[in-house]
C-alpha cells in the first residue's frame, strides 16, 4: 500500500499486489499499472480487502 502513484507502480512491477490510498484527490498517473485497490482511506482499503 502507498501514498504514491509512483510506489504503487514499482509495486505492480515487482510481481507484488497494490492498494493506492488517495488522500489527496490526485490524478493517478495514467500510464501507471492500476493497483488492485484503490481508496480514499485506510479505512476504505480494510473494507475492500475483506470484500475481496
Amino acid at each position: 500500500m502507498a501514498a504514491h502513484d509512483w510506489d504503487t507502480h514499482g509495486a505492480l512491477c515487482a510481481g507484488l499486489h497494490g492498494a493506492f490510498v488517495d488522500r489527496l484527490a490526485s490524478p493517478y498517473h495514467p500510464l501507471y499499472k492500476k493497483p488492485d485497490i484503490m481508496a480514499r482511506s485506510m479505512i476504505e482499503v480494510a473494507d475492500q480487502i475483506i470484500k475481496l
